[in-house]
């Protein structure tokens, strides 16, 4: 059984990974939401629920993961160009 602390680490430290990320997220996510509107919706109740779902993971979790592989890269520095060569300096 999980204690109830155990439980409120988890959710902490979800909510605090998340919250990394969540301008990414909160800007890429209306994008996803227009495209999965445009699939529409099952008229079957069970079928609804299940892509409702599904829908909703995919709107938190593809910003995340493109959030995530994006970390890394400098992108002001490509696109402004405030990136040097190591010879530059």
């Amino acid at each position: 059984r999980l204690g109830t602390g155990a439980v409120v680490r988890w959710f902490s430290s979800t909510l605090e990974y998340m919250g990394r990320y969540s301008l990414q997220i909160y800007l890429i996510h209306p994008a996803l939401l227009f495209f999965f509107a445009q699939w529409g919706f099952p008229g079957n109740s069970i079928a609804f629920v299940l892509t409702l779902v599904a829908y909703i993971a995919l709107a938190i979790v593809g910003p995340l993961l493109l959030a995530r592989g994006l970390e890394k890269v400098n992108l002001s520095g490509i696109l402004f160009g405030g990136r040097r060569m190591n010879n530059e300096l």
